[in-house]
């Protein structure tokens, strides 16, 4: 009865408590830089994370002794603090529903690894649930959870059986488009081990749950190189990863400007993409010269916004490229939020580049390659740009 008598709400509150970013906090990197890959910063994020917390845990299959994952990404954990690298059995609504509930009664987030975003089967946990409760309390409630998943190409196979990594049917699938859909959730993708590592360890501040989304094809890249072998210099920095604990802010794009001068095309972008892109810009500006520049959006839900416009407002022409296939993906959503948004400071319609619209990438490693993006298709699509 005492509910009952409870006044009607307004209806001006609809949109409170959906998604709550960690606070930013300046977090200066002061450890000393060595070169790294994208696997060991996520290693010694997860040892920071475990360090600074006594009851902070890893739960997903093999993540424990003695793999430390399929991919070894808990490697270091288990050599540290064993018992905090818990294997699971092979169901991944346990993992994210216990993951999931350990975060929301403590408060902090606890981390569940999924070894393939095609194996996520835990959408009630962590679509219809986690990323909700938060909204549905109105506040009272919330459910940290740091959600960590291999996706997109690379790591299903032989890593040399194709520049794609041989993840084929079952382990290629960029995942995106099913996290990004839903208010709540906030879902990161990163493209460079220093960007990794900082990005967990701000993630693992969120109250609300967070996707970490690890490109395969990039656990042990390299610098993104020219077609003359030169590293890219804008990105080379990116993989000197300090000791110790640092942050990123959550939500806040990567702006990279490749030659000199205004830029003439923005290239929006995020993980694997970001090198291919990089790569198809620096062979650009070596043959015809001026700039281009390549927006590593970094989370994906929120996007920055902000950055997106910035870039659209001076390139005046935009390309979106992503793993996806080009269906109803996350990177068509960017795109027609940019000709919603941007629409008179484009030059022409924006340009999409995806996977193909076939249901996962081929098996044959020639045929994998043709069916994601490459630096080489984003030259072309920058080249057709140019010439209108």
């Amino acid at each position: 009865s005492q509910i009952l008598q409870e006044p009607e709400p307004a209806g001006d509150r609809v949109l409170h408590h959906v998604i709550q970013l960690p606070q930013w906090r300046e977090n200066t990197p002061r450890g000393a830089k060595r070169q790294s890959t994208m696997l060991s910063a996520i290693n010694e994020g997860l040892v920071e994370l475990a360090q600074r917390d006594p009851d902070f845990f890893v739960y997903g299959q093999d993540v424990g002794s003695p793999k430390g994952g399929v991919f070894g990404a808990t490697a270091m954990l288990v050599t540290k603090f064993p018992e905090r690298a818990i294997s699971s059995p092979l169901n991944e609504q346990l993992i994210a529903g216990i993951t999931a509930g350990a975060g929301m009664i403590e408060g902090k987030a606890r981390c569940a690894e999924i070894q393939f975003v095609d194996y996520h089967q835990s959408a009630a946990q962590t679509l219809r649930l986690a990323a909700r409760i938060q909204y549905q309390s109105y506040g009272d409630w919330s459910v940290p959870l740091l959600l960590r998943t291999k996706s997109g190409s690379g790591g299903g196979g032989p890593i040399s059986s194709s520049s794609a990594g041989g993840g084929a049917f079952g382990h290629s699938n960029a995942g995106e488009q099913w996290f990004t859909s839903i208010p709540g959730m906030i879902t990161v993708c990163p493209a460079t081990p220093f960007d990794a590592k900082g990005l967990l360890l701000e993630a693992a501040r969120a109250q609300s749950p967070v996707t970490f989304l690890e490109r395969g094809r990039l656990y042990r890249s390299e610098p993104p190189k020219d077609s003359n072998g030169n590293i890219i210099a804008a990105m080379a920095e990116y993989w000197n990863v300090p000791d110790g604990y640092y942050t990123l802010p959550l939500g806040k794009a990567r702006r990279l400007r490749i030659g000199d001068g205004p830029t003439s095309i923005a290239i929006i972008c995020w993980g694997t993409m970001v090198l291919e892109a990089c790569t198809a810009a620096a062979d650009t500006v070596n043959r015809v010269g001026g700039a281009i520049e390549v927006v590593d959006l970094r989370t994906l839900a929120p996007f920055d916004e902000e950055a997106v416009v910035a870039a659209v407002r001076e390139a005046n022409r935009v390309i979106v490229a992503t793993e996806e296939s080009d269906l109803t993906s996350f990177g068509r959503h960017i795109h027609s939020w940019i000709v919603q948004n941007c629409f008179y400071d484009l030059d022409g319609t924006p340009a999409f580049i995806g996977a193909l619209p076939a249901p996962a990438a081929p098996y044959n490693g020639p045929e994998e390659i043709v069916f994601f993006p490459t630096a080489r298709t984003i030259e072309e699509k920058i080249e057709e740009l140019l010439a209108e």
